[in-house]
């Protein structure tokens, strides 16, 4: 990501213009929630920063926490991710470089990206046992 020239927004690599409270998001220094109203980026800012965390040598989606409010948020999320990862893939200018992000692609499925009940659905089901919880439990909505 760069500075436009008034310093007020970045550009992020595929062009979406960031402002600095955007790109503040984006340190990955710390953890972060992203409140917003509708339409003001939340998606987009989330999206930039779960790819800076899959930089080659830094983390997996198993890793990374991502949790929206929406199931279409979730949604959308996951298929940026995937989108950007895929044009990665298509970039990669070594066989190292595409053997990571072809790893990272392949580990997507595992990442978590859900809404609050789903995200605890998830770890609920993958822990019953700890919890402990029935196993065949079901979420309300």
């Amino acid at each position: 990501m760069s500075g436009s020239e008034d310093g007020d927004l970045s550009e992020a690599d595929d062009g979406i213009q960031l402002t600095d409270e955007q790109e503040a998001a984006l340190d990955l220094s710390r953890n972060i929630a992203v409140t917003a109203g509708a339409g003001t980026g939340k998606t987009t800012t989330l999206t930039e920063r779960y790819l800076a965390m899959l930089e080659p040598g830094a983390i997996t989606p198993e890793n990374i926490v991502t949790i929206t409010f929406t199931k279409d948020a979730a949604t959308e999320m996951r298929e940026r991710i995937r989108a950007a990862v895929d044009q990665e893939l298509t970039a990669a200018d070594s066989q190292a470089a595409y053997d990571n992000w072809r790893e990272i692609r392949d580990e997507l499925e595992n990442g978590y990206i859900h809404t609050i009940h789903a995200f605890c659905s998830r770890l609920l089901t993958e822990h019953a046992v700890e919890a402990p919880v029935d196993p065949n439990f079901t979420t309300l909505d």
